[in-house]
């Protein structure tokens, strides 16, 4: 919760909802108390194939493509999606920034944040692996 408070500045509501799914993943969905209502879904898996899958993405033209960065002195990379909310040039972007650390991958899926906000997010949850 102190996490969610660091990545939001200010209270959240308790976690919206946190599941263990069967293919060795978990998740939790984060809402900040502000009247912006901002959201920052934590996804965790320790699955094999994730793992693999993200290590390959570590290859030589990974590492070249714009949108990598380093967190915590570990690769991570940006991906972003149109909203599902959204529906035209100017809707919001999912953004979600992806990192590996012992054995675990870890993304972090938000419309609301900033990517610093993300990145200091990023930084939080790999120092809890």
């Amino acid at each position: 919760m102190r996490e969610a408070e660091a990545i939001f500045r200010g209270p959240v509501l308790p976690l919206t909802f946190c599941n263990q799914i069967p293919d060795d993943r978990s998740e939790g969905l984060y809402l900040s108390s502000s009247s912006q209502h901002s959201q920052i879904l934590i996804v965790v898996s320790w699955s094999r194939t994730d793992v693999a899958t993200f290590a390959a993405q570590g290859g030589s033209t990974a590492s070249l493509a714009p949108d990598r960065t380093i967190v915590s002195g570990l690769p991570a990379y940006w991906t972003s999606r149109p909203s599902a909310t959204g529906g035209g040039p100017t809707s919001p972007q999912v953004l979600t920034l992806t990192s590996s650390k012992h054995g675990y991958v870890v993304s972090l899926e938000t419309e609301d944040l900033t990517r610093p906000q993300v990145q200091q997010a990023m930084i939080l949850v790999l120092g809890r692996l």
